[in-house]
């Protein structure tokens, strides 16, 4: 286990809420629009490439990261009827082949993170798993509580019994 961090994950929480407070501002000018969000998305997008080339320095890059995570999804969900359909899968394949590229070559990872997102949030829309989370959703729940159980169980020696056990033992305690 790591020994000075209990719960992981909630160091995003500040990230995100920022970002929802960007979204209040834009709501309260009556200024959300799709394009407002591209702006934005492309803006956070520049944002962290002086921060990941050095320009400024040694500089924080989780805010940006996160706010362009935060705005590609949005912008995503945006466009929905027009990008999620099933006959995009051409579109997902091809942000699979961009993730792939852009994993076995040097840099461009924001670009891998905004195509795999597509791929992932298009797969969630396409594949016929629409019963999947409709009357529970746990991923919040997995995202609190998995890494206090990681933690716990780390700590009690159970990735000895193997990572299947580790990973079903984890996975039982998070959801119950």
């Amino acid at each position: 286990p790591f020994p000075s961090m209990w719960n992981g994950p909630l160091y995003t929480l500040p990230f995100e809420f920022l970002c929802y407070l960007i979204v209040a501002g834009l709501i309260a000018f009556r200024i959300l629009t799709p394009t407002m969000v591209a702006i934005i998305t492309a803006a956070t997008w520049v944002w962290l490439q002086i921060l990941e080339a050095g320009l400024l320095g040694v500089a924080d890059t989780r805010q940006a990261r996160f706010t362009l995570m935060f705005f590609a999804g949005s912008l995503i969900y945006l466009h929905r009827d027009t990008l999620l359909r099933r006959d995009r899968w051409w579109l997902a394949a091809l942000s699979a082949v961009v993730a792939v590229a852009t994993y076995v070559s040097w840099g461009f990872l924001q670009i891998r993170r905004v195509a795999l997102a597509y791929l992932f949030i298009w797969l969630r829309c396409a594949v016929p798993l629409h019963t999947i989370g409709t009357r529970r959703d746990y991923s919040y729940g997995m995202y609190i509580f998995g890494w206090p159980m990681l933690q716990l169980a780390t700590f009690w020696g159970v990735p000895q019994l193997g990572l299947p056990a580790y990973l079903g033992i984890v996975l039982a305690a998070t959801l119950t």
